[in-house]
């Protein structure tokens, strides 16, 4: 290849870059316009659920697609049969790959994984779509799971409560096999995160109804994590941090020293 371009070249060159830089910009102050204002062009706006709804179909959507999908589809089934397109062509099968933690690795609950997808979905506000999702993630941290009790449960025996105090599924479904005595491959762990997907559709759809109407006020985190990022979140003393989960399911040995 030869490297030494002459002067018209790299006028050409320079004028071609320029170009294809100010369509650049251009395209990307589009996108900046389109997401600033939800209300222009914007096809995915979200309509008032009804929550037990949403409740009952988050379970019934477990079992069609796993935990991410379930809680995905208690919300999405509602709009595409109420308001028709584009919910109802909008590719609900991609949530598939919230099962398990992210296909089957354990990591963030795919319940959560589904409720922040619509929440991101639906608000484009960063700083408030951030609040109502920190706020599920907490809730689901600090709730007794599964709370919902279907009719129609092909377990007939009674599903234990228990709280994980994570947002991790590796620990979540660990807290519950380890107090209720069930295997995570049994029929009654699968319907216990069949219900907990119809806990966390519920909830979203509760903050999500709440969020349109104007009434969503964000909760406060654990005194426990901001006392912790008091120091070692961004700005503190030891700054090398990351993050706003419990700390206490992790970090229990340190933390005994100082409560």
């Amino acid at each position: 290849m030869d490297y030494n371009l002459t002067r018209r070249q790299m006028i050409r060159l320079g004028t071609s870059f320029g170009m294809g830089l100010a369509g650049a910009v251009f395209f990307d102050h589009g996108l900046s316009s389109n997401a600033a204002d939800a209300s222009q062009g914007n096809p995915w706006q979200y309509h008032e659920l009804d929550i037990p709804t949403s409740e009952k179909l988050g379970y019934k959507g477990f079992y069609k697609g796993g935990c991410a999908y379930g809680t995905f589809y208690g919300a999405m089934f509602q709009l595409s049969r109420k308001h028709g397109e584009p919910y109802s062509s909008f590719p609900i099968h991609m949530m598939k790959f919230g099962t398990s933690g992210v296909a089957g690795y354990g990591s963030l609950c795919g319940c959560l994984n589904g409720g922040a997808a619509l929440i991101g979905l639906f608000c484009q506000d960063d700083a408030v779509r951030n609040q109502m999702i920190q706020e599920l993630l907490r809730w689901y941290e600090q709730t007794k799971f599964p709370i919902y009790k279907p009719s129609f449960s092909p377990i007939e025996t009674e599903i234990v409560q228990t709280k994980s105090n994570s947002v991790l599924c590796h620990i979540s479904v660990g807290e519950w096999c380890g107090i209720s005595g069930y295997k995570a491959s049994s029929k009654e762990r699968l319907d216990r995160c069949a219900r907990l997907a119809g806990d966390v559709s519920k909830k979203t759809t509760d903050m999500l109804n709440s969020w349109l109407k104007g009434g969503y006020l964000a909760a406060n985190l654990s005194s426990i994590s901001d006392d912790c990022r008091a120091c070692h979140g961004r700005g503190g003393e030891v700054d090398d941090i990351k993050g706003l989960m419990d700390c206490s399911i992790c970090h229990d040995d340190k933390l005994s020293d100082h409560y």
